[in-house]
């Protein structure tokens, strides 16, 4: 039972995430129809970096659906099990 909510918590922060990508690539394209005078690469390299974090996002929900969420066997930062 702890795992599967583990799991959904999991789930929700990742599609956060995902949704708040989305938004921020949106909010991009948007900038670009409005200035038709801007830096193109800086906005270019901008746009491919979302992008890319998008991509890690949907990977990490895709990983946790189907393997689900695995606990450490030692806490990283104590050492401790």
């Amino acid at each position: 039972m702890e795992e599967y909510k583990l799991k959904e918590r999991a789930l929700l922060k990742v599609q956060s995430k995902i949704w708040e990508q989305k938004r921020f690539i949106k909010e991009i394209e948007n900038n670009i129809e409005r200035n038709n005078d801007s830096d193109f690469e800086t906005i270019e390299l901008q746009l491919n970096e979302a992008i890319l974090q998008l991509q890690v996002y949907e990977f990490m929900k895709t990983c946790i659906k189907d393997y689900g969420v695995i606990k450490p066997l030692k806490d990283i930062i104590s050492g401790t099990e």
